[in-house]
């Protein structure tokens, strides 16, 4: 899964069927923080 699907999906987990651009811009900012985590990890 990638790109805006990806997003779509984990913005789905955080709010169910009523997505905002709020719940959009969480889901954003756990991928980048997940991907620095990552990175700082290994």
């Amino acid at each position: 899964m990638a790109g805006e699907h990806r997003i779509e999906e984990i913005a789905d987990m955080i709010r169910g069927a009523e997505k905002t651009d709020i719940t959009r811009k969480q889901a954003r900012e756990m991928l980048r923080d997940a991907k620095k985590k990552n990175k700082a990890g290994n």
